[in-house]
């Protein structure tokens, strides 16, 4: 009897085996929306029907996202004018895409983490991609936008770290938010002449970036917009810009010099920070104020002028730029920040144009050279020592 129990329990078990193996290698299928799919058991996945695709919303239960580890392939057929959010998003074993002529847009994250997709033919009909639609496809090694794109998307390529060449076909006017955010492998980009705006963090992380132009018409450099691009060597910025925002240049370490347009009027907090290379720079008479740690840790500066309009020298604007030797602080000069030029230890020459300058905060000129001269305007020598010993001035400096 218990033989018997045996084997029919054994010969069930194996039935259940059999079903579940016949049921992994078979054909799925089904509709989203008015489309239809099928996905092969060698993992090709056809899309098929006329219109816009729904988005994806439900991560384990919409249309074929139960299945999307086994997707290698997507071929959408004729017909299908637009994919939806999310909708391939983590197909991870994704290598090959076929897009019909007729789409017209590819939405929010439609790809992102599809990591093994090397190219996609994106079709000139296609007028949208939307954000972070390629994200962590670190497979691309190329990409162009079609001729009706006009807007580049919030990190529509962020983090695709084996990408080397973009293209552009159309008239893009915007350059989003981290579109381009660590793709490490890129040397060159060739922006079109339309683009007006480059948004924050757009080439943040391009190790790899050599050099690039940016376009006429543009008036900000944002934020962060090149921070880490530490092989960028050589940048052309146009008359147009007048802003440079906090970080835009940070840690571009291979930058040797910048030619600042003479509009512009703002330079922010840390704007060149840790901008190794840079040996000279010349700072627009427009600009008012020297804000926190805009120089800090460029080793290589070697001289400096603070035009007259500039009424203030930031906190550590100047920190530990160790080859820094001659300074003019011009005529308009009100107050120098804490640690200002500290550590700029071959900080010699001090000229000050300046007899409006109120306070001079703690450690200032701390650690510059030991021999240091400061130049001091007609009459104000006396009130002056006091306010740059104060400042951290070394005992031993000189005072004319």
């Amino acid at each position: 009897m218990k033989n018997r129990y045996r084997i029919w329990a054994a010969a069930a078990v194996l039935a259940l085996l059999l079903i579940l193996c016949a049921a992994a290698g078979a054909e799925q299928k089904g509709t989203w929306g008015k489309l239809s799919w099928k996905l092969s058991d060698s993992g090709v996945l056809t899309i098929s029907g006329k219109g816009g695709m729904e988005d994806i919303g439900d991560e384990e239960g919409d249309a074929w996202r139960p299945y999307r580890k086994q997707i290698r392939q997507v071929e959408i057929r004729k017909g299908v004018t637009g994919i939806g959010n999310y909708a391939f998003k983590d197909c991870t074993r994704l290598k090959e895409v076929s897009l019909p002529a007729g789409l017209t847009r590819i939405g929010n994250f439609a790809f992102y983490d599809c990591p093994k997709l090397k190219s996609v033919d994106i079709p000139d009909s296609v007028a949208e991609i939307g954000a972070a639609a390629f994200k962590y496809c670190t497979g691309l090694a190329s990409f162009t936008f079609p001729e009706k794109v006009t807007v580049i998307e919030a990190g529509v390529l962020d983090w695709c770290s084996g990408l080397k060449e973009v293209g552009f076909k159309g008239a893009v006017t915007e350059i989003g938010f981290n579109a381009f955010d660590h793709c490490t492998a890129l040397p060159e980009i060739i922006l079109p002449g339309s683009v007006r705006s480059i948004l924050e963090g757009a080439f943040t992380d391009c190790s790899s970036l050599i050099k690039i132009t940016v376009p006429k018409g543009v008036k900000t450099i944002s934020r962060a917009v090149f921070k880490g691009c530490s092989g960028l060597a050589e940048i052309t910025l146009p008359d147009t810009v007048t802003r440079i925002e906090d970080l835009a240049f940070y840690d571009c370490r291979s930058l040797k010099t910048l030619s600042l347009p003479a509009g512009v009027t703002k330079i922010g907090s840390y704007a060149f920070g840790y901008c190794s290379k840079l040996k000279e720079l010349t700072i627009p008479d427009g600009v008012k104020e020297i804000k926190r740690n805009t120089f800090t840790h460029c080793y290589a500066l070697k001289r400096m002028t603070i035009p007259k309009n500039i009424t203030k020298i930031g906190e550590e604007a100047f920190l530990k730029c160790t080859a820094l030797a001659a300074v003019k602080i011009g005529t308009g000069v009100r107050t120098i920040g804490s640690g200002a030029f500290d550590g700029c230890k071959r900080l010699k020459n001090i000229t000050i144009k300046t007899k409006k300058l109120k306070t001079v905060g703690e450690n200032s000129f701390r650690k510059i050279a030991g021999d240091a001269v400061f130049d001091c305007p007609k009459g104000m020598l006396k009130a002056y020592k006091k306010l740059l010993k104060g400042g951290g001035a070394p005992a031993t400096a000189e005072y004319r």
